[in-house]
């Protein structure tokens, strides 16, 4: 066991946080939101990241106080394996494309394309060191490149390492369907095991994989860090949305991807509409359904098919900014759930402190879905049936604006940017301890 060398008083302790997949917008990013707030909890954080641009090239950039460090790797086959990769994502919604697109996925798994950069990340990330030393890894996303290179150099470095994970990986059985993914995700789960062994902490977004990793490597200590909102960019808690007329249509919000998944729930949500409206309960005025980003032909589809598409309002996918202010502006705000753990938007709806509306309710499988976090928010219309679904949608509509949402302000809190600074820096303190094990 290695001891990491003692603090200098008064300076920041220095972590490398490999980022491998950066969104074009860093701010759509809930860790790189809250690693904004890790200088001051005495850490100074530097983030490495990988670009497309000039072959061979680093760029250094500042975004919101954060060192970024982009790294347009020369390796050819790196080029050529994200080329491919998103030429066939891209064309991957329908017939022979998707099958290419898993096909790609299963030839690309055992060597990630990121991989192919990997010794080029390795040498910028000890060059840097040589500079000014890390105390600390923490390796972000894409997952299993970035524990590879962490591994890598928390060995070489002999410094901590802690590993974060927002998705499933390797999945649990109950979610692989066929006999291929079942052989894929026993390689993947393998895989994925002997690289978490050999970190000092791991992290994940939600309870449900939290436990399931705890089952992948019982011998390490896992933890819940899960996404926040950006309270910088939220206006201040008590001004409210622009007042609406009750002359104008009642809106409901979804800001977010949508995507062939989500269609069995927006089929739920859009054939209560049209009962709604064919039964003559409401005005085809009176409401509408505003969907914000990736996923408009998934939700017109489905509209389509229901009957409903003129009650949309379409938007395509906007900067972070205007994304919060369109949950700050809506009467109520659109989740549906998923079986398995919360997504990265519930964050960003607490933050708009509006009203929720969320469906459908899983009862066999409460504790691994948002539904303790919901209740707990308060201002929340939750429905499990067509039933409910058009019960709740019409007293929305009818009253929705004449009450104020009651919301618990320390679930707010603690999903905000700030809150889950302070976390990590508190999980990067611990690793630090004479008591924490470094790989050896």
């Amino acid at each position: 066991m290695h001891s990491p060398t003692a603090p200098i008083a008064n300076r920041p302790q220095r972590a490398l946080c490999l980022f491998l997949a950066l969104p074009q917008s860093p701010a759509k990013s809930a860790q790189m939101l809250a690693l904004r707030h890790l200088a001051e909890r005495g850490w100074q954080p530097t983030v490495l990241t990988l670009t497309t641009t000039s072959p061979g090239q680093i760029v250094e950039e500042s975004w919101q106080g954060l060192r970024v460090m982009r790294l347009s790797p020369a390796s050819q086959s790196w080029r050529r394996a994200v080329a491919v990769a998103d030429r066939v994502r891209a064309r991957s919604r329908n017939g022979l494309a998707r099958w290419a697109w898993r096909l790609l996925s299963v030839s690309l798994s055992g060597s990630n394309h990121f991989g192919h950069a990997t010794e080029e990340l390795v040498q910028v990330a000890d060059q840097l060191h040589s500079a000014s030393p890390f105390a600390a890894v923490v390796s972000l996303y894409h997952p299993i490149t970035s524990h590879i290179v962490a591994a890598r150099l928390a060995h070489s470095w002999q410094v901590p390492w802690i590993a974060t994970a927002k998705d499933f990986y390797s999945w649990p059985d109950q979610h692989v369907d066929n006999r291929l993914r079942r052989l894929l995700n026993r390689r993947r789960r393998r895989r994925e095991a002997g690289l978490l062994a050999q970190a000092s902490k791991i992290l994940t977004v939600n309870d449900q994989l939290s436990d399931y990793i705890a089952g992948l490597v019982p011998q390490q200590t896992v933890a819940t860090w899960p996404h926040c909102f950006d309270e910088r960019s939220q206006c201040p808690a008590d001004a409210g949305p622009p007042q609406a007329s009750c002359s104008q249509p009642y809106r409901l919000v979804s800001v977010g991807l949508v995507d062939r998944a989500d269609e069995p729930g927006l089929e739920l949500l859009f054939s209560s509409v049209a009962d709604i409206l064919n039964d003559g309960q409401l005005s085809p005025d009176a409401v509408r359904f505003r969907f914000v980003g990736h996923g408009a032909d998934v939700v017109q589809r489905v509209a389509a098919r229901c009957g409903v598409e003129h009650q949309l309002e379409l938007v395509a996918p906007v900067p972070h900014a205007e994304a919060v202010q369109e949950m700050r502006q809506a009467d109520c705000l659109l989740f549906q759930q998923v079986a398995w753990g919360s997504r990265r938007r519930l964050a960003d709806y607490f933050g708009a402190r509006r009203p929720i509306l969320a469906w459908p309710e899983f009862p066999s499988q409460r504790a691994t879905t948002s539904q303790p976090l919901l209740e707990r928010y308060g201002a929340v219309h939750l429905a499990s049936s067509a039933a409910s679904l058009k019960h709740t949608l019409l007293e929305l509509v009818r009253k929705g604006r004449t009450h104020s949402p009651v919301i618990d302000d320390s679930l707010v809190e603690e999903f905000s940017s700030s809150s889950r600074g302070r976390e990590l820096a508190a999980h990067l303190d611990d690793t630090l301890r004479p008591t924490s094990g470094i790989p050896s």
